[in-house]
């Protein structure tokens, strides 16, 4: 049996071949060190290459988008089990049917969004249906949110994921102030599109 421990925000370590670990997000293996690389100081260099796909809460996972995690100010079309950080995806059919146009005009919408987005991670690729973006944009008092967006071509349907990566406290409450800038965010981003809401999550 594998003895295993959890990092910050679901980064799992295990043990792995004669003296060594790997990290896992879900099923994903993010960094594989070895018994010789653990002496000689290898982990923590692993650990800081490997934490920003679970610590920060962003990127693919096996091809989808990650939950919300804990208290974290985020909305997302995969935390399906958790109604508060739940958001149903978008139909791009009101306005078209071609998937090219629909993610050249989601690029615009970013551009133009009164907050100031940045898009700093960019996936096309018609040949395979792969298109992702993950944009910045300034967080509620400080800070950076990241909004991800996964097009769906054959469903004609957009997932998204925004989350703030710094949750804010002040004294003395116990629980991060959500404002729901998030939401109310991705909601000006679809309504500028003139997008709809669809009904059922297929992805």
């Amino acid at each position: 049996m594998q003895a295993t421990f959890v990092g910050s925000r679901g980064l799992v370590w295990r043990k792995h071949g004669a003296g060594g670990v790997e990290a896992r997000c879900g099923r994903t293996v993010t960094a594989r060190v070895t018994g010789a690389q653990l002496a000689a100081g290898a982990l923590a260099a692993s650990l800081l290459l490997s934490q920003p796909l679970c610590a920060l809460g962003y990127g693919l996972v096996n091809g989808r988008l990650q939950k919300c995690q804990g208290d974290d100010p985020c909305v997302s079309t995969t935390s399906v089990g958790n109604p508060t950080k739940f958001g149903a995806p978008w139909s791009f059919r009101p306005q078209t049917d071609d998937g090219d146009e629909a993610w050249a005009s989601l690029k615009e919408a970013i551009a133009n969004n009164r907050d100031g987005g940045t898009i700093v991670e960019l996936v096309e690729d018609p040949q395979s249906s792969s298109y992702y973006l993950r944009a910045e944009f300034p967080s509620f008092l400080r800070g950076i949110d990241d909004v991800e967006f996964k097009l769906v071509k054959a469903d004609k349907l957009v997932l998204y994921r925004s989350s703030g990566r710094e949750p804010i406290f002040i004294y003395p409450l116990q629980t991060p102030i959500n404002s729901n800038k998030n939401r109310t965010r991705l909601e000006d981003i679809r309504s500028a599109l003139g997008w709809s809401v669809a009904d059922e999550l297929d992805n």
